[in-house]
């Protein structure tokens, strides 16, 4: 089941809004998307990482090979036969089909999912602890076929919370699987019940309008996003540690959006992509207050801890921005930058508002 939706244009009153400043018109709705909230139960007393997505998304991943894998022989996806029609593969593993013309040079797809930490998201912070029967929770955004697997992934959600979190394998158990209506609200409808084992509810996707692809340039705007997440942006092969420039920003969420409709959505959209990025060149910062944080989780495929340290905190943008409020409207939903699989680079806006106004 369905539904048609555009995000807001602005998600606070306090902020205000310009008609001509919400870029909304022309929208097209070409990505499928699902946000599930789990709640799991600790039966045990728990010691975890201060920060989860890494935890969380090892430990599913894991859990999904486990039931869902088509050769538990092979030891790499690209390397199986198998793989096209394998349901961990198309979700965990997904990989660019032979001849694509898209993303030459890279033999990996997007993958269709995002793990979103709701406690232990301070990479920063202290390590999470956790009594006999703590609550833990966080949310999965789902991306096209990844939503179609919903009730093999709760599945794997079971095994991951049985198998244990952390490098103690902690144990937990499901206690709930609720899903998110309408996309983008906070509010969150009973999907399954884990003391039942049983579905009570159906789950809904949301083909969401992200961009419109003529949209000229608009009024001039000023809004406000905020890092809640590390954002890891890369210009020329160089990770920037102290500014986020406006035009890589909007690009980078733009190649991220339109790989995600290529391989999990409708196809690849038809956008001007060096006219759009000329246009984002001429939006300008008039406001950074950003701190670099440090994170690194371990890689089991290269045996040793990786960097995932980024950039959060606060910027304000000024300039013809209505024709990328969509995009980054989007971009609150599936992040950006490097790393959005573990939850890195999530954002919300504030506005846009008339720079007049």
């Amino acid at each position: 089941m369905t539904q048609e939706q555009r995000l807001p244009a602005t998600d606070s009153p306090a902020t205000g809004s310009s008609a001509s400043c919400t870029g909304l018109d022309d929208g097209q709705a070409v990505l499928e998307l699902l946000r599930v909230h789990v709640r799991l139960h600790s039966e045990e007393p728990a010691s975890l990482p201060p920060y989860l997505g890494s935890t969380l998304r090892g430990g599913l991943a894991s859990a999904m090979r486990r039931t869902a894998c088509a050769a538990p022989g092979e030891r790499e996806c690209r390397r199986c036969p198998l793989a096209e029609r394998c349901l961990y593969a198309r979700v965990f593993e997904p990989q660019v089909p032979p001849g694509s013309s898209w993303l030459r040079g890279i033999d990996e797809a997007p993958r269709p999912y995002v793990v979103e930490p709701l406690q232990g998201s301070t990479p920063e912070g202290e390590r999470l602890r956790l009594g006999r029967g703590a609550a833990l929770s966080f949310d999965l955004l789902l991306v096209g076929q990844a939503a179609e697997a919903l009730p093999f992934l709760i599945g794997a959600l079971r095994g991951m919370a049985v198998a244990g979190l952390g490098t103690r394998r902690h144990r937990f158990s499901l206690t709930a699987v609720d899903i998110e209506e309408p996309l983008g609200s906070g509010e969150y409808l009973p999907l399954f019940n884990g003391a039942s084992e049983r579905f009570v509810g159906r789950p809904q996707t949301t083909h969401l309008a992200f961009y419109p692809p003529t949209a000229p340039p608009g009024d001039v705007c000023r809004l406000e996003l905020v890092l809640l997440t590390p954002l890891r942006l890369v210009a020329q092969g160089a990770l920037q540690r102290e500014r986020v420039d406006f035009g890589l920003l909007a690009t980078t969420i733009l190649r991220r959006a339109s790989s995600l409709a290529t391989f999990h959505g409708r196809g690849h959209p038809e956008l001007d992509f060096a006219g759009l990025a000329e246009q984002a060149r001429h939006v300008r910062t008039v406001r950074s207050a950003l701190r670099w944080v440090e994170n690194v989780r371990y890689s089991n495929r290269q045996q040793g801890e990786v960097p995932l340290g980024g950039l959060v905190g606060e910027l304000v943008f000024e300039g013809e921005i209505s024709t990328f409020v969509p995009l980054l409207r989007l971009g609150e939903q599936i992040h950006a930058g490097k790393g959005t699989v573990f939850g890195l680079g999530r954002y919300v806006l504030h506005g846009p508002q008339s720079s007049q106004g």
